[in-house]
C-alpha cells in the first residue's frame, strides 16, 4: 500500500544518496561554471541535506505513485500510461521537498558552511521566501524523473521480458540503463536552469553584473551562449547518477517490499 511505500521510498532513496553524492557535486559545478572539487570532502559537501530530504522526497514518490495508481484500480488493472501518469504527479508532489532542498546544497557548495548555518543565514538575511526560488522548476524536473524511473522502467521491462529467458536479468538491466538514460536527457535542461537560478538567486551573490535571474531570463541566456549544448552541461555525472539510481532504488525497492511480506506472514 501507500504507507508502506513510504517507508521503503525512504530507505530506498537515502541510500542511493550517501553512493551517488559526488555526482551531485559534479554536476553542479559544471553547470555553474566553477572548478571540478575533485577532494572527497568537497564532493560530499552538503551531503546531509540531500540525504535527510531525499528520504521524504523519493517516501513521496513511491506513497504518492502508488496511492494515485490505487485510485485508478487494483493491481494488474492500470494501464502503462496510468502508470506513468500516476508516477509523473508523484514526482511533481515531491518537487516542493527537492526544491529548497537542493537549493540550501548548492548554496552550501558556494559558501563551505554547515547545513545549519547556511539555512540560518538564507532564512535569516532573505526571509522564508527565498526557499521557493526554482521550485516550480523543481517540480517539472521532478515529475519528469520520476515518470522515467517508476513509470517507464517498469513497461519497458515487461516489453523487453518476451525477448529473453525466464529468469534472464537483461530485461531489468536494459529497462534501467534506457529508462534512466531518457530521464536524464528528458529533465537535465530544466535542471541546469534551476542550478543557474538558484546559484544566483540570493542577493549578494558573485554572478556577473546583470546577469538574469528568473527561469525566463536563464533560459535565454543559455541558449544565446551555447545553443541546446548549453542545456546540456554536467549530462555526464548527472546521467551516470541517474541511471545506476533506477538501479538502486528499483532494487532497494524490491529487496525492501520482499522483507516487509516476510516480516507480515512471520507475524500473522
Amino acid at each position: 500500500g501507500a504507507g508502506e511505500q513510504l517507508v521503503v521510498g525512504g530507505l530506498a532513496g537515502s541510500l542511493e544518496v550517501f553512493l551517488n553524492q559526488p555526482t551531485v557535486a559534479l554536476k553542479n559545478a559544471m553547470q555553474g561554471g566553477r572548478p571540478i572539487p575533485w577532494r572527497v570532502p568537497e564532493l560530499y559537501r552538503g551531503v546531509a541535506v540531500n540525504a535527510v530530504s531525499m528520504a521524504p522526497i523519493t517516501a513521496v514518490q513511491f506513497g504518492a505513485s502508488a496511492m494515485f495508481a490505487g485510485m485508478m484500480g487494483g493491481p494488474g488493472e492500470v494501464s502503462s500510461g496510468g502508470l506513468v501518469g500516476a508516477a509523473a504527479a508523484a514526482g511533481a508532489l515531491s518537487g516542493l521537498i527537492s526544491g529548497p532542498a537542493e537549493l540550501v546544497m548548492i548554496r552550501q557548495q558556494l559558501s563551505g558552511r554547515s547545513l545549519t548555518g547556511e539555512l540560518r543565514h538564507l532564512v535569516g538575511a532573505h526571509g522564508p521566501r527565498v526557499l521557493g526560488s526554482g521550485l516550480g522548476l523543481s517540480m517539472g524536473r521532478d515529475g519528469l524523473y520520476t515518470c522515467g524511473y517508476l513509470g517507464l522502467t517498469p513497461v519497458f521491462q515487461e516489453l523487453l521480458e518476451p525477448r529473453f529467458e525466464e529468469g534472464s536479468s537483461a530485461p531489468f538491466l536494459g529497462a534501467g540503463i534506457a529508462a534512466g538514460v531518457l530521464s536524464a536527457l528528458m529533465t537535465h535542461p530544466v535542471d541546469t536552469v534551476k542550478t543557474v537560478v538558484q546559484t544566483r538567486c540570493v542577493p549578494g551573490a558573485k554572478v556577473p553584473e546583470g546577469a538574469p535571474t528568473s527561469a525566463a531570463g536563464v533560459t535565454a541566456e543559455l541558449w544565446a551562449k551555447g545553443g541546446v549544448a548549453e542545456f546540456y552541461s554536467g549530462i555526464l555525472p548527472r546521467s551516470f547518477r541517474l541511471i545506476t539510481a533506477v538501479f538502486i532504488l528499483n532494487m532497494s525497492k524490491d529487496e525492501l517490499e520482499k522483507r516487509w511480506l516476510e516480516a507480515k506472514e512471520k507475524s500473522s
